[in-house]
């Protein structure tokens, strides 16, 4: 409180004494309000915003069990915005956060944001905890952690009790057990855990927050925090403090704040040289707390390059500490971490590939294919060390393998991909470089796909509906296999064959495609994107249900399809036992999967038009793939008109929103996001990312009236090939193809 006055003391007007005694009267209810402000504080033992990744990222400190928990973007909470934490899908599964010390704790509450769609349950969220290090989650403090409104985020808080205080190596889990479809999902953001600070066991420090740290000058800038613990009863106005370092290894960039407590108006962090300044400089002040990583210095290393690790010293002197008052009388600050040790990694080698994921292509079984994959040590100042090279998959495999690399230099490694008869189809691998570099490993990625392996008679790499059409003809005598194609066909006895060709072998790919699995409970090989169309581009195939009935519409004749659904109960084809038509389906009750298969004789063909395929049809069904074979034998991708739950036929338009679609192509290793910008504003919108086996590989929704939506394939598409991009908006369904390339 600033006052003027004129004259001596005796001078003063009669009210000057009146006006003295109300001051003091305010510094004393000041006082007492800052008190309990004090006394209230808390603090904070586990904090996740999920702000500080890119999504789909998961930040330190959080281990999800599956890839359907992942950081998102598309539904900003109320709180710090930005990313939160997403589960998807049906299938449960769990992430942890972690670890939390309540060792001295004897209240703590968890608070967070929460969001669901309608077709994930309410209760479907548990929250568990953990005593034992993250091992067990035997603790449940909520089976409903979600909100009872769908579509709208809500906070949650919840208290916590024992048997968790008094334990230093605490997990939090939330248990996420999944919704009705692929698309239902969660959303959790800001969780944070607090305790109410007990500021009379807070003694008063400045210092570093950590005695000592590792650093490899190539990793980038070095951040090194400060922590302030300060029992009151004054509050801080500002302090100051000098930072001891040798100039000749190292460069202090900044010293910043993220922490709220200094993020308020009039606040102002100034570094110049070794000096560093922290002043507010309007009324605000520093309450009594315990403020951990209030500052965070960043360092960069300026010295020659190391032949050996080194250890340097940062040190904090000539601390001054003000306090909030007109007097600004200072604070004594006696303990705390002055001295900061750095251990500098000398960074003997180093290591860099010309690609972190190789493509194959296309390789029959029985021959091979290689490429080479550039080694690189650019910055190293020894020689780079390749010290062993190891496949996770043994269809591929190193040939030409440089024991070292020089400084500077470069130098191929040869690999080979050769598929084989029981291991085809889109195949993928790692390869493992371990080396003498500072990350010890390298991790490239591989895939190829293979062609004409057992059951895949067409020799296209995908085990399909095709597949039987093609060996019914060489059954029947209308179309015959080579030596070289022999055991693509012959399949019974599994595995080894009897060098026959005959409708044994037929039942055994029916029956695998039925069951998904091969007679040894082996999985079928990963499919591969068939062509969109045949006759040039023209010929299309859609599905259609009407009430309980299911229809198939085409502009050419075929031979035969091969249909996925997941549901709750069977249905039956009104095509069974018509002439030169055969049916096979199998319902999986435990899984809730039916397949169907149908196909014809060469000379018994279905006609183009919309034909009564299913009747019995489940009205909640999802369609998960779809194959049609036409007369010629070329594959169609299979639409859906409307899904399933919409019994009103709506045309497809190829772009009847005016969506243009960049980039296109879309490059795996070049970053895998694409964006969608629109015409026109729109309604609400439904966006589906599908394979052309018809698979949906991404959900998700799209907000009124946005032109632009940014879409990221990273964690969906895996193999290059044509993939569509679905997009439901009002009654309008519009489909934009596009091309995924290496």
């Amino acid at each position: 409180m600033n006052v003027t006055t004129t004259g001596g003391p005796f001078n003063r007007p009669p009210d000057f004494f009146f006006g003295v005694l109300l001051r003091l009267s305010l510094a004393a209810a000041l006082s007492l309000v800052f008190a309990q402000v004090a006394s209230g504080q808390t603090t904070t033992l586990l904090e996740h915003s999920f702000d500080g990744v890119t999504a789909p990222d998961l930040p330190a400190g959080v281990t999800a069990e599956t890839t359907a928990w992942k950081t998102s973007t598309s539904s900003p909470s109320p709180g710090s915005g930005l990313n939160n934490l997403a589960h998807t899908g049906s299938t449960p599964s769990s992430v942890a956060l972690g670890p939390i010390d309540l060792s001295s704790a004897t209240a703590a509450t968890l608070t967070y944001y929460a969001r669901r769609t309608a077709s994930y349950p309410a209760d479907s969220l548990i929250v568990r905890f953990s005593t034992d290090g993250g091992a067990t989650f035997p603790h449940i403090f909520s089976s409903g952690g979600l909100p009872t409104e769908a579509s709208v985020y809500e906070f949650v808080s919840i208290d916590l009790a024992a048997p968790l205080f008094g334990e230093s190596d605490v997990y939090l889990q939330f248990d996420g057990r999944g919704g009705s479809s692929s698309g239902a999902n969660i959303r959790i953001d800001d969780v944070l855990i607090t305790a109410p600070l007990d500021l009379s066991t807070t003694s008063a420090s400045f210092g570093f927050a950590a005695d000592s740290s590792m650093w490899n000058p190539d990793s980038g800038t070095l951040n090194v925090s400060f922590d302030l613990s300060w029992p009151g009863p004054e509050s801080i106005q500002g302090f100051q403090f000098d930072l001891g370092f040798d100039a000749s290894l190292f460069s202090l960039n900044s010293v910043t704040s993220n922490h709220s407590s200094l993020n308020g108006a009039g606040w102002q962090i100034t570094q110049n040289g070794d000096r560093v300044v922290v002043v507010n400089l309007s009324s605000g002040s520093l309450e009594p707390g315990n403020y951990s990583d209030l500052l965070t210095s960043a360092w960069s290393f300026v010295g020659s390059p190391l032949a050996q690790d080194s250890v340097a010293a940062v040190s904090i002197s000539n601390l001054l500490v003000a306090e909030s008052s007109p007097t600004g009388s200072a604070l004594s600050l006696p303990n705390g971490l002055r001295s900061h040790v750095l251990t500098v990694e000398a960074n003997l080698a180093s290591i860099s590939v010309s690609s972190d994921s190789l493509h194959f292509g296309n390789v029959t079984v029985g021959d091979s294919a290689s490429v080479s994959l550039l080694i690189s040590n650019p910055t190293g100042m020894a020689d780079l060390r390749i010290d062993s090279v190891r496949t996770s998959s043994g269809v591929f495999f190193p040939a030409a393998v440089p024991a070292t690399v020089a400084p500077a230099s470069t130098q191929p490694i040869v690999l080979w991909f050769k598929p084989a008869p029981s291991s085809y189809g889109a195949l993928t691998g790692n390869l493992v470089l371990f080396h003498n570099a500072p990350s010890d490993s390298t991790i490239v990625r591989l895939a190829g796909n293979g062609l004409g392996g057992r059951g895949d008679s067409d020799g296209d790499g995908a085990f399909d509906v095709a597949d039987v059409i093609e060996s019914l003809d060489v059954v029947a005598g209308v179309a015959s296999s080579t030596p070289e194609t022999l055991h693509r066909f012959d399949l019974y006895p599994f595995p080894g064959g009897d060098s026959e060709i005959d409708v044994r072998d037929l039942t055994v790919q029916i029956q695998a495609i039925l069951n998904s699995a091969w007679p040894d409970g082996a999985a079928l090989p990963a499919a591969i994107p068939a062509p969109v169309s045949g006759k040039g581009g023209n010929a299309s195939a859609s599905l259609l249900a009407q009430g309980a009935s299911l229809f198939l519409d085409t502009n050419t004749p075929i031979r035969g399809f091969q249909l996925e659904f997941r549901m709750r109960s069977q249905p039956v084809s009104p095509l069974a036992g018509k002439s030169g038509i055969s049916v096979s389906s199998h319902f999986d009750a435990e899984t809730l999967t039916y397949r169907t298969l149908m196909f014809t004789n060469h000379n018994e063909l279905l006609p183009a038009g919309k034909h009564s395929i299913l009747n019995g049809m489940d009205q909640q069904a999802e369609f998960i793939s779809g194959i049609v074979v036409t007369d010629t034998k070329e594959k169609l991708y299979v639409f859906t008109l409307g899904g399933f739950s919409t019994p009103v036929e709506t045309p497809i338009s190829q772009n009847g929103l005016g969506i243009e679609l960049y980039p296109n192509p879309v490059s795996i290793s070049g970053g895998s996001k694409v964006s969608l910008k629109f015409a026109e504003e729109t309604d609400e919108a439904e966006v589906e990312v599908v394979d052309l086996l018809g698979r949906a590989l991404l959900k998700k929704a799209l907000r009124k009236g946005q032109l632009i939506h940014e879409i990221d394939l990273s964690k969906v598409v895996r193999s290059p090939g044509i993939h569509f991009i679905r997009i439901h908006s009002g009654s309008l369904l519009t489909v934009v193809p596009f091309m995924v390339v290496p």
